[in-house]
């Protein structure tokens, strides 16, 4: 069987494999799309929370630091900010591998 196409007689099978080895380089190119989405919001997200801890731990660090509070407390503020620096960093590191990160491969 036979189609016109363009003043020419084109064979259907061939159109056929045309359509769908265009919709899997169409689909593929779909899914790297929706993978890089994917992957910049959660770079951006990470980002603004690695960033709003680390600002909290600077405060309670300040606080600390002025010794609002007896020492017993001002020594536990510090603490807490030293763990919120290594959770940010650990946040970071997170971010660094979502950004290195590629699309895996379907078999």
């Amino acid at each position: 069987m036979h189609e016109h196409q363009r003043g020419l007689l084109v064979p259907v099978q061939r159109l056929k494999h045309t359509h769908t080895k265009n919709s899997v380089k169409s689909g593929l190119h779909n899914e790297r799309n929706h993978f890089q989405a994917d992957q910049n919001a959660l770079v951006t997200e990470l980002k603004s929370v690695e960033d709003a801890i680390e600002d909290g731990a600077i405060e309670i660090a300040m606080i600390a630091v002025e010794r609002v509070f007896d020492e017993e407390m001002s020594k536990a503020l510090t603490g807490e900010a030293r763990a919120l620096r290594r959770m940010v960093r650990g946040l970071k590191n997170l971010r660094i591998e979502v950004e290195r990160a590629r699309l895996r491969n379907r078999k």
